[in-house]
């Protein structure tokens, strides 16, 4: 029987197929360029490179296409992907596909707003924590911190911004967000919306899920007219989401800004990312981070960039 992905190939969310196959292996801007497979063997997704303190690492977008390879290979039925008291969830409500998608006929199909459609590949996945968690140790990978998607997403040379695209004011043109949309858009739709790094739709598109438990930071004072937002939520089950989804009013579209749910609650608009270690050597899709600023153009790697430090 084939695959998922290739059951829908025809339904990717409007996306020429050429242009699929060069936004998934395309360099990071200004890094430079090189056709062919990216440096993640199974990722379809798009891969870019931050540095934070003296650790890199890149950063895989996953799309409907890719989490369908884990949808395919039975990743639902097999416990060493979850956590314990997931997979008690996975077993116990007998999920075995994401909330959003339904099966129709032979295929896979998307659960808008309005309509039930061909499940659009090139669109992000919509899960929940546990089920983005298990498809990270699935790929060998994790989910990234809150405080790596803050530098991926606002971070710069010359500090922090108040924006991935920089200070202009939040538009369409920079993502899908502030009702401008009910349903996501293919992954990458909003270039001019990318960060410092060349990191598209970390603001719209979905909430993205973080590694972080949600906790207050050093100095937190409840708010004396609301003290249940958000201390009820430090409790341990609750994980930090940031970015924002179609849905979100652009007045919330800002760096301080944290959203939060419990692992195994799947009624959110929230994709992720997983994240590895960067291998200079191997990987065409990196932001290339070396001592003393120095600029990398090793003959064997395709990286070219300058260090950047991580402001704590």
């Amino acid at each position: 029987m084939a695959s998922t992905a290739l059951r829908s190939e025809a339904h990717a969310g409007g996306v020429p197929a050429a242009r699929r196959r060069s936004r998934w292996t395309r360099a990071v801007p200004g890094i430079g360029r090189r056709p062919g497979r990216t440096g993640h063997a199974r990722c379809r997704s798009r891969i870019d490179s931050v540095r934070l303190g003296q650790r890199a690492s890149r950063l895989c977008r996953v799309t409907n296409a890719s989490f369908a390879e884990f949808v395919d290979a039975g990743g639902y039925r097999e416990a060493r992907w979850w956590r314990p008291e997931d997979w008690q969830w996975v077993q116990a409500e007998r999920v075995t596909h994401p909330l959003f998608w339904e099966r129709y006929g032979s295929g896979w199909h998307w659960r808008g707003m309005f309509e039930l459609i061909p499940l659009p590949l090139a669109w992000p996945v919509y899960v929940s924590h546990a089920e983005a968690s298990a498809f990270a140790r699935w790929r060998g990978a994790r989910l990234p911190t809150e405080a790596e998607f803050a530098r991926a997403a606002f971070g710069s040379p010359a500090g922090e911004r108040s924006h991935p695209w920089g200070e202009d004011h939040p538009t369409a043109e920079h993502g899908v967000f502030d009702f401008s949309s009910w349903d996501p858009k293919p992954a990458g739709s909003h270039p001019k919306g990318g960060s410092f790094w060349g990191v598209e739709d970390l603001v719209g598109n979905g909430w993205e899920w973080t590694s972080t438990v949600f906790a207050p930071f050093p100095g937190f004072q409840p708010m004396a007219s609301y003290p249940e937002y958000s201390a009820d939520f430090f409790d341990g089950e609750h994980f930090v989401m940031k970015g924002a989804s179609p849905a979100t009013a652009r007045e919330l579209l800002r760096p301080t800004f944290r959203n939060w749910f419990r692992a195994r609650y799947p009624y959110v608009y929230t994709t992720f990312r997983t994240t590895s270690p960067f291998n200079r050597d191997n990987s065409p899709h990196a932001i290339c981070t070396t001592p003393s600023a120095r600029r990398c153009s090793r003959r064997s790697a395709t990286c070219r960039g300058i260090e950047s430090h991580a402001r704590s």
